[in-house]
């Protein structure tokens, strides 16, 4: 092989693997999974979602952010921390300052793609933590 062609082959082969390294969600748990835009489309409207949820990744005192909005009302921001973790399903402490008012448990698939909260079934749109 041509010593120009290699040169090329492995300046392609490294920008490959830091754009996959770059790009790619720590699906190792559901709270990491849960990381992200979610939305719930109704079956007879698969364009416009009718429930959207965004989570910011957890700080360093396992707090995240998240967004929660149903396409009737405004804009619901809050905290959560995640309480539990079993299996595929992550349960979560939604709160305001330090009142806590309510709690949610997800289901959220190996693959990160999806995930059923009270059986809706949510699918994932793309990383952002706000919309």
């Amino acid at each position: 092989m041509n010593k120009k062609y290699l040169s090329i082959f492995i300046v392609l082969l490294v920008i490959s693997i830091l754009v996959i390294g770059c790009s790619s969600r720590d699906l190792s748990k559901p709270s990491t999974r849960l990381v992200g835009h979610w939305a719930y489309f109704p079956i007879e409207d698969r364009d416009d979602p009718e429930l959207e949820e965004y989570f910011g990744a957890l700080d360093e005192d396992s707090v995240g952010s998240v967004v929660l909005i149903d396409g009737e009302t405004q804009n619901f921001y809050a905290q959560y921390r995640v309480l539990s973790e079993s299996g595929d399903t992550v349960t979560i402490d939604l709160f305001i300052g330090t009142d806590p008012i309510a709690t949610r448990s997800y289901e959220v698939a190996k693959d990160g793609q999806s995930m059923m909260y009270r059986n809706l079934e949510y699918q994932y749109i793309d990383s952002k933590a706000k919309p």
